[in-house]
């Protein structure tokens, strides 16, 4: 299996979340990204779940 070099990585900017937050999960399923649960900017816990699908 060939393995990419690091040179070939890149950040990409893409849509923003509907709200900003730290200390999440992420998660890849089938293509698309969940972002689940983590803390908003005054630390107060988040229960929100958040998909981001690249085909949209």
């Amino acid at each position: 299996m060939a393995v990419p070099s690091a040179h070939e990585f890149h950040w990409q900017s893409l849509s923003r979340l509907a709200s900003g937050r730290v200390y999440h999960s992420l998660c890849e399923v089938g293509g698309q990204m969940y972002m689940l649960g983590g803390c908003d900017a005054v630390g107060r816990p988040s229960p929100a779940l958040e998909l981001y699908s690249p085909e949209v």
